[in-house]
């Protein structure tokens, strides 16, 4: 969504077709998106103009190979640093093509399919979209399952008029809390720019921490597939840990960063893991995170009588933290 993107995707474009790669445009999606449909329609790679959470004079692009896999240092990653590098580049004999997809439907039905849709009551929900690229998936939501959605920065607008597009940061949690606490919804929900990363508020405009649903989220899915690996981040990790022992499942600790663990979840055929921070990741989405999916999930909790505040409450109570604290020190360069 930001004003550098299309002519950066033009750039990408002609790269790849210059290389003799066949294009497929999948359109403006969220980041999620692209893993979808690198796995989804088999193809050998796929790249996202974006810059995810960052603010709106930044730009860049994510990557994965063949069946949404990772760009690791030892998969694609060094070779692609050193062709960069060599800066020697020769357009092949045949330039590739370029053909248009649209893909949200699909994702959405795969995003779907980890719930029971008919559980999913209309509910009222708050949800801030941040003027991001979820709100091309969030609008097709609409048209398949029924619910009272109340948004705030619903349309995608790359300059991101109040601020960096990142729940993670307390002060821009301040006005979906507000809108929580007048409109009184089943619970409220936000994503960060690229729409890969979702945030949670309860009925009564607490927010819990992304610590809280990487446990909440374990135990649901260690409920369906019992004994099953469960990743988690160093940074935050008592309430995931003990909540994956006591029922039986394989608590695997793992580097944060999202190229780590998509290459822990596949190493250890783990149904789940989550960061700190929000990113969610599910072994049956090719091993990488999402934004929708957690959604879907914690709605179809609410959806059968339990509130958000209930469910957070144990892990609240047993499991305090601080939140984060950072400090501005004189000493930068010595650092």
């Amino acid at each position: 969504v930001r004003a550098s993107g299309p002519e950066l995707k033009a750039a990408v474009i002609e790269g790849l077709r210059r290389s003799g790669v066949d294009v497929v445009d999948v359109g403006n999606i969220s980041s999620d998106m692209i893993y979808f449909a690198v796995g989804h329609y088999g193809y050998d790679g796929g790249i996202i103009v974006s810059a995810s959470h960052n603010p709106p004079e930044y730009n860049g692009a994510k990557a994965v190979i063949k069946d949404a896999a990772p760009l690791m240092p030892e998969a694609g990653f060094d070779e692609m640093k050193k062709l960069a590098q060599e800066n020697n580049f020769t357009d092949a004999e045949h330039y590739g093509s370029v053909s248009e997809k649209n893909i949200i439907d699909d994702y959405i039905e795969k995003c779907l399919s980890f719930v029971d849709r008919n559980e999913l009551k209309p509910l009222k929900i708050v949800a801030n979209l941040h003027y991001g690229a979820v709100n091309y998936s969030f609008e097709a939501l609409k048209n398949k399952v029924p619910f009272k959605a109340i948004t705030i920065d619903d349309h995608p607008d790359g300059t991101f008029p109040k601020g960096a597009p990142d729940p993670l940061r307390p002060e821009n949690r301040l006005e979906t809390i507000a809108l929580i606490k007048k409109e009184k919804p089943a619970f409220g929900v936000a994503w960060d720019g690229d729409g890969d990363r979702c945030f949670f508020y309860d009925e009564n405009g607490d927010f819990v921490d992304g610590y809280y649903i990487v446990a909440i989220l374990a135990k649901y899915f260690l409920q369906l597939h019992p004994n099953s690996a469960i990743l988690y981040d160093p940074r935050c990790w008592w309430a995931t840990v003990d909540t994956v022992n006591k029922l039986g499942g394989n608590p695997i600790k793992e580097k944060v960063g999202h190229v780590f663990f998509k290459g822990s979840m596949r190493k250890n055929n783990a149904i789940y893991g989550g960061e700190m921070s929000a990113h969610h990741y599910f072994r049956d989405f090719w091993s990488c995170d999402n934004g929708l999916i957690p959604f879907l999930i914690i709605w179809q909790m609410v959806s059968k009588g339990h509130n958000l505040s209930e469910v957070a409450k144990p892990f609240r109570e047993n499991y305090p933290i601080s939140g984060e604290i950072n400090f501005t020190v004189k000493s930068v360069d010595r650092s």
